[in-house]
């Protein structure tokens, strides 16, 4: 018999202190690391980011788990497939950065699935043995760095596989069915500086952006419009004279712009700063949109019209019910990983509530 590998356990996390539902319709069964790496040794020398090992230790504790697999209407798998959903630093592409268990990276080998997310997809589509009418819940990062879908096209249109993913992308997601996950938000101190300041509605700042402009052509063009004397500020990195998330906590719009891949990490970070987000990716679902549509909180600029950008800003109206919007949709969803991992669940437990008539 295979002996499963010493990682995340259930001698590191205890499921004896979980404190499970009784089984009721919208109950989830988890499926433990240990059930996982007897019945598919082939997982046993892959690593786990953090984030996906505290996505983990939340859904043990989670009070709607069941421990009867029978009467969980939704089966979670480990999220060996978080690759890209760095945490507590962004990663930079380098999955090293972040891990909690040694092992080879589970998602992606540069543009390719790795080879664990490969079998565990296969696994999970072909051979795992689910109750009838049961539905599944994948995790997913980026899967194959850049695009990001880089498993079978069969895993991503399983009628039963709920895919829960980060850089979700409008041409492979399964809109009310499957969840586009939101970047973490990896906080830094120095944005508590600034605090006074970004609870503040009225900003001296109209729109803001600073980061790497070589990533994605849409970021220099963007940087054309700088202007600071009507408070356009678009610079990159190594332009000194302005602090991040100061630029953050003064200003009005501040820009989430894609780069190497279409999601952004300012997308929390943008949102949890108290400005309204503007958003410049055409093919992203925006995180969480089925539960809060983005155009309540935010403003979309098409890619072709990036130029107009400063023109579809000055004509836009209620700023300051969208700035409470943003503010409430980071505190409530947002503003911690387990704020990010109790939404997802409460949406893939909703995907499979059984539906009563009056």
């Amino acid at each position: 018999s295979t002996t499963p590998s010493k990682g995340l356990t259930s001698e590191t996390l205890d499921t004896n202190t979980s404190t499970p539902s009784t089984g009721q319709n919208t109950s989830f069964y988890l499926v433990t690391v240990e059930e996982l790496e007897i019945t598919l040794p082939a997982i046993t020398g892959c690593g786990w980011e953090i984030y996906g090992a505290m996505s983990y230790e939340r859904w043990t504790h989670h009070p709607d788990r069941t421990l009867d697999k029978t009467q969980a209407r939704l089966v979670v798998f480990p999220p060996f497939l978080t690759d890209e959903l760095n945490w507590p630093v962004y990663g930079g592409g380098n999955w090293n950065n972040n891990f909690a268990r040694k092992g080879q990276n589970p998602g992606s080998n540069g543009p390719n699935a790795g080879e664990c997310s490969i079998a565990f997809a296969l696994y999970v589509r072909t051979e795992y043995k689910f109750e009838p009418e049961q539905k599944y819940l994948l995790h997913f990062g980026s899967c194959g760095w850049d695009k990001g879908y880089a498993l079978p096209r069969e895993t991503y249109q399983d009628p039963r596989g709920i895919i829960a993913k980060g850089n979700a992308l409008y041409e492979h997601h399964r809109q009310g069915f499957d969840i586009s996950v939101p970047p973490p938000f990896t906080d830094n101190v120095m944005r508590m500086r600034y605090v006074p300041s970004s609870t503040k509605i009225n900003r001296s700042i109209f729109v803001a952006f600073k980061g790497t402009m070589d990533t994605h052509p849409l970021r220099g063009q963007v940087q054309r419009l700088h202007n600071p004397e009507k408070n356009i500020i678009i610079v990159g990195n190594g332009n000194n004279a302005y602090d991040y998330w100061k630029l953050l906590s003064e200003t009005t719009y501040a820009l989430v712009i894609r780069g190497h891949v279409s999601f952004s990490y300012r997308f929390s970070e943008v949102i949890c700063s108290g400005a309204i987000p503007v958003l410049l990716s055409d093919d992203w679902v925006p995180p969480f949109d089925d539960l809060v549509p983005f155009h309540e909180y935010g403003i979309r600029v098409p890619e072709a019209q990036a130029h107009d950008m400063i023109k579809i800003l000055s004509e836009s109206d209620g700023i300051e019910e969208r700035q409470k919007r943003a503010a409430s949709f980071c505190q409530e969803y947002l503003i911690t990983p387990w704020h990010q991992f109790d939404t997802l669940m409460r949406i893939a437990l909703s995907r499979v509530e059984e539906k009563t008539s009056d």
